[in-house]
């Protein structure tokens, strides 16, 4: 029974529980957990409970036990050693929330949990919802189908436990954003009662599909019920009220009256059929008497019930100014989808009769009719034989049996269903030039230019986008990358093209092609249509290289050899090679030996004798040539690099080789077939001459991957007379055709500009041109590629996106207008319902104002923000934007990053953490210290300050119960006085100038800026530090206080929802808060909501307690009783130097100083 319940074997990983299993009750399955970590799992105090596992379905199953019990688990998966590939599946259960075994479980040992050193872990529980951390987000290229479901009445469900949203395009989903905590908590659970993220796809879905859609917002008021109207029969202004739901109304029973004379139009509903029933009959009788009298009265009478205004809303699609509808949909599609079905009707009529063909018997003939009674009989004979499958019949001569269907009948409507597809999706505003780009006007490329693939470049009609992988150019990392494509389209096209033409560019595109370029004398690449370039601007000649293949030789036959060699000898063969037959007689006439010319004094004949050396153990030459007798691999380079020098090519294989192969194919082939010029400079210049056209094609892609800058041009010369002799010694002579690749890694050419000082190209870089032929373009990742026109390689945008912007624009619209009637007919009469309103905006107004949040819907992440968010980071290095922007834009909480980073990062000194401009002066690094204050009493708002209590400083006077504190040398506390130098190395070999290490800046939440903000009103005589840490003894890390004053011993917390009101937090703070003051610390901490709602209550309390512990110091000082103090440097100030003695050694390089404290021995 038990293997019924879970089948399968672990050893072989197939165990998983049965559906039934996942069925039971929480409290079962409690059991099931239990029981299955005490017998795979164990329990550790530190990591709480872990079992591990090798069957992948069954350990999913636990996890999602543990979501549905909720558990706080991670859950991870770990890949052996390569020996043993196997897969370990591991569920652990914070030791938080290990109760749950209590008196279940005999590992669970609760008393050895110490509850103090739980932190804060990569999930946790809250409201019903499991959080969990995110590691990291990585983007990931995919070519594949997608799917989503749509779920009714609910709007999520689990994915890979992670609760996901089915996607109701054009909704995705919102947030709220209000400065008021109190009103957007409101208004979240207004939201969440209303279930407006579901209202909202009803009234989009209704939106597009009718044209017009009522939301009709019931009003819920304690004092008229949603009548309107109060006791005394007046109109009810709803104070304290709020909506109980919203509704969507029928447009079919719905009248709506305007005229020009009238500020907004009048609705009205009309009674259905099931209303004037249940008013006829009563029934049901609960419904019948919650209606008003009014409206009973109406509907007996047969009139249309006015519906308020505040409750009702129109909205409507692509309706005029004027008008009182909108349009549907339908509407535009009613006649198309009309000829659709009949057209489909035709067409399954005559299909019938495929399958139900008639059958046609005829009998008789001219010379002899039938009779009545033939006819009969033969009726009679084949209703008899009608279902027999073995069918006979057996008559005279005279008779003939055939069935009639439809074949050749059947009208072809492909190109008619073709073409209602395309008026379908006009109708619905998505044809295809919105979806993907597909027309012409969104085309590309002319035909001559040719694209690179792996294996090689390639016209548009040649590449098959299943098969050949084109070469994408990454932004990111500036190399090439090999990607099958998304889409290839193809389209005629007749119209104006854009030429862009320099001895380094040559472009002919469509004009709204995107071009990926950047202005003059700017280094910031974005896409640009292309009849938006402007002269000088600059495109990509050149890539970093790309990552190929490597690998350390090449088996041919039986022989081996080494990768390097190989590539060398190809190089060598390309250019100077050629192969040769075996002309012994009773011998195969195959190729078998392979020759390299080169005279013995060339250039390249000593790299060629050592090159054959390596390879081969026997070889001969001559004057002009070495040779081998290898008939392997002379078949194998003829069939793969070809023969005769206008057949010559490289393979796929060696292409696609690594960098550094490729570079010695290079060498090889310039060697041989090639020239170098000025070869004294550090850059000199290379070409390559060949007469075989894909030669030349392939010498430039290889050159190209390894970074050079490349450009093929047919010679205008033609190629010297060659001399070929037969074997009668008959003299022949060919010609052919010369190609020149020029390449070079200089930095011209690198950025091409559309600027040219040849009279050929100047002032007509850029050109229109008349075009009529084939256009295309492919879709591919990171939308870039590499083509090639007319020996001129650059990198393309592909425009197959385009259309796509014009979707979002439209949606966006959408989007925006039902922003707007949420906030103005729901929040809006809300906020004036609860009395919401804006202190301080109505007194810069002089009216009114009501706050109430902003409906912001998420991003549907249509749009490739790559290139804006690497902007935004170019202007976050400039300081001309913040990380909060950067932040948001990726959809990331800026004050949950910022705890993020504290809890991740201990900093060095709490010193580099002060706030400028706080206490005697600036007291920023480096700054000069401030004076004391003059005497005085109570500590006074804006500088009132009283001189500082007992023992004083110089500069100080004694007397007030809190005075100004003049600064410590240096502007900064004494552990701060000697930080690291950096040093600045001059020219010329002078003295190094040493400059002070810039302080740290510190990133404050929002709710923290806000409470610093009011902390500079206070103008304290006390320096302010932010992030201030405490390190104490016996304590791991030290404590840091959000803001703190440690002259007088005072700490602010800002103690945010997230990360302090959790009940573990909550109990964490106060232990911390004990600690710190045992050792003189007064920590003060108020929520977000006080911060937010009652700032200057928080500044009284602050301001009072300064006071307290201001005269705290003083009494103490007075007294000369013992005194705890907060700050090191408050001691070295207040040393008198009685029992205690204390030294202060200064550390060599600027690390600071060494202070010894003891008691006085001998007078020591």
């Amino acid at each position: 029974d038990m293997v019924g319940h879970c089948p399968g074997t672990a050893k072989f990983g197939s165990k998983k529980f049965i559906n039934s299993v996942l069925k039971w009750n929480n409290e079962n399955l409690k059991y099931l957990l239990s029981g299955y970590f005490a017998g795979d799992g164990c329990f550790n105090p530190r990591n709480g409970f872990q079992g591990v596992g090798v069957a992948r379905k069954m350990m999913d199953q636990l996890a999602n036990i543990c979501d549905r019990i909720g558990v706080e688990y991670s859950y991870t998966q770990t890949r052996l050693s390569k020996i043993n590939r196997q897969t370990i599946y591991n569920i652990r259960i914070s030791r938080r929330a290990c109760d749950i075994f209590n008196n279940l479980n005999f590992k669970y040992q609760s008393n050895k949990i110490d509850e103090s050193k739980i932190r804060n872990t990569p999930y946790f529980v809250k409201d019903n919802y499991i959080y969990r951390k995110i590691l990291s987000i990585k983007e990931y290229y995919y070519n594949g189908d997608v799917y989503d479901l749509t779920i009714s009445n609910k709007s999520s469900y689990v994915v890979h436990r992670v609760a996901v949203h089915n996607s109701q395009f054009s909704m995705n989903g919102f947030k709220l954003e209000c400065k008021s905590k109190k009103v957007l908590k409101y208004y979240e659970r207004l939201s969440e009662k209303l279930k407006l993220a579901d209202k909202l796809n009803d009234i989009s879905h209704e939106y597009f599909l009718l044209g017009d859609v009522y939301p009709f917002s019931e009003i819920e008021c304690p004092h008229c019920r949603g009548t309107n109207k109060t006791e005394d029969g007046e109109m009810c202004k709803h104070p304290d009220g709020s909506f109980k739901s919203i509704k969507i109304l029928n447009p079919d029973y719905i009248e709506a009256k305007t005229n020009p004379l009238a500020s907004q139009p009048e609705y009205f509903l009309v009674p259905d059929e099931e209303l004037r029933t249940l008013v006829q009959r009563r029934e049901p009788r609960r419904i019948y008497e919650n209606l008003p009298q009014e409206v009973v009265a109406l509907i007996l009478t047969g009139q249309p019930i006015p519906l308020s205004s505040r409750s009702i809303g129109h909205l409507k699609h692509n309706a005029s100014s004027y008008g009182t509808y909108g349009s549907s949909m339908l509407q535009r599609l009613f006649t198309m989808l009309a000829y659709k079905t009949k057209i489909m009707t035709a067409n399954w009529i005559i299909a019938e009769r495929l399958i139900l063909p008639v059958r046609v018997v005829k009998v008789g003939d001219k010379d002899r009719p039938a009779t009545e009674e033939d006819l009969q009989d033969v009726v009679n004979q084949l209703s008899a034989v009608a279902n027999d499958p073995n069918l006979t019949i057996v008559t005279h001569h005279a008779f003939d049996y055939e069935y009639y269907g439809a074949t050749s009948k059947i009208h072809n409507i492909t190109q008619e269903m073709e073409q209602i597809g395309k008026e379908i999706l006009d109708g619905l505003m998505l044809n295809q030039a919105l979806l993907n780009g597909e027309m012409a006007s969104y085309s590309c490329l002319s035909t001559d230019t040719t694209t690179l693939t792996d294996s090689g470049f390639k016209n548009y009609w040649e590449i098959d986008p299943e098969k050949d992988k084109i070469a994408c150019y990454n932004p990111e990392t500036k190399l090439i990358e090999y990607h099958l494509p998304y889409k290839k389209m193809v389209y005629d096209y007749e119209g104006e093209m854009v030429r862009f033409n320099t001895d380094k560019i040559d472009i002919l595109a469509t004009p709204n092609h995107r071009m990926w370029s950047a202005k003059r004398d700017s280094k910031d690449y974005k896409f640009t249509r292309a009849e938006d370039i402007k002269p000088r601007a600059r495109f990509i000649g050149a890539v970093d290289g790309y990552v190929g293949e490597y690998q350390k030789s090449i088996q041919i036959g039986e022989e081996e050899y080494s990768i390097y060699d190989f590539c060398k000898l190809v190089g060598y063969y390309v250019s100077e090679g050629w192969v040769s037959e075996e002309k012994r007689k009773n011998r195969t006439r195959k190729f078998t030996t392979i020759s390299i010319g080169q005279s013995k004094d060339g250039k390249a004949r000593e790299d060629i004798d050592g090159l054959f050396n390596d390879m081969f153990k026997t070889h001969y030459d001559n004057n002009d040539q070495v040779s081998v007798y290898k008939p392997l691999l002379s078949q194998y380079l003829k069939g793969n690099f070809g023969k005769g020098s206008i057949n010559k090519k490289l393979s796929p294989f060696v292409k696609n080789l690594a960098p550094e192969c490729l570079q010695i194919v290079i060498d090889a082939m310039i060697n041989g077939d090639g020239s170098i010029k000025n070869e004294n400079r550090k850059i000199p210049s290379v070409a390559y001459y060949t007469s075989s056209k894909q030669l030349a094609n392939d010498f430039a892609e290889i050159a190209f991957k390894c970074g050079y800058v490349v450009k093929i041009r047919e010679s205008n010369r033609r190629s010297r007379i060659k001399k070929y002799f037969n074997k009668t010694g008959h003299q022949y002579i060919t010609k052919h055709q010369q190609y020149v690749i020029y390449i070079s890694k200089g930095f011209k050419g690198r950025n091409p500009t559309l600027c040219s000082k040849s009279k050929k190209y100047v002032r007509r870089e850029i050109t229109r041109v008349n075009y009529k032929d084939k256009v295309y373009c492919f879709s591919v990742p990171y939308e870039l590629f590499i083509t090639m026109r007319n020996g001129l390689l650059t990198i393309q945008g592909n425009s197959a996106q385009v259309g796509v912007e014009v979707l979002i624009r439209r949606l966006e619209n959408w989007r925006n207008k039902l922003k707007n009637w949420v906030e103005k007919n729901i929040f809006l009469p809300v906020a004036m319902m609860q009395g919401f309103i804006d202190e301080e905006e109505s007194k810069e107004v002089g009216e009114t104002v009501y706050q109430y949040p902003d409906l912001i819907f998420n991003d549907l992440q249509l749009r490739d923000k790559t290139n804006k968010i690497q902007s935004l980071m170019q202007l976050y290095d400039k300081g001309l934007v913040s990380a909060q922007t950067i932040l948001e834009e990726l959809g990331l909480d800026y004050d949950t990053e910022v705890e993020k980073l504290r809890s991740e990062q201990v900093v060095a000194s709490a010193a580099g953490m002060m706030m400028p401009g706080q206490g005697g002066g600036d007291m920023g690094m480096g700054g000069m210290g401030g004076m004391g204050g003059m005497p005085g009493g109570d500590m006074g708002m804006g500088g009132e300050m009283g001189g500082m209590p007992g023992v004083g400083m110089p500069g100080t006077m004694p007397g007030g119960e809190m005075g100004g504190m003049g600064g410590m040398p240096g502007g900064m506390p004494a552990a701060a006085e000697s930080l690291p130098k950096i040093t600045k190395r001059g020219k010329g070999g002078g003295k190094e100038e040493e400059q002070e290490t810039p302080p740290q800046m510190i990133k404050l939440t929002k709710l923290e800026q806000r409470m610093y903000k009011m902390l500079k009103t206070l103008n304290a005589p006390y320096p302010l530090f932010g992030q201030y840490q405490v390190k104490l003894p016996g304590e791991e890390r030290p404590f840091t206080i959000d803001f703190a004053y440690p002259r007088i011993g005072v700490g602010c917390e800002a103690d945010g929802s997230v990360w302090h009101q959790r009940e573990d937090f909550i109990k964490r703070d106060q232990i911390r808060d004990q600690k710190l003051a045992n050792v003189g610390w007064r920590i003060l901490r108020f929520k977000e909501d006080a911060i937010e709602q009652n700032i200057d209550a928080v500044k009284d309390v602050i301001y009072k307690n300064m006071v307290e512990a201001s005269r705290d110091l003083k009494k103490r000082a007075e007294d000369q009783s013992m005194q705890k103090l907060a700050a090191v440097p408050d001691y070295i100030n207040q040393y008198k130097g009685d029992e205690i003695g204390m030294n202060i050694i200064e550390l060599s390089h600027g690390l600071g100083k060494l202070i010894l404290i003891g008691t006085v021995a001998n007078g020591k």
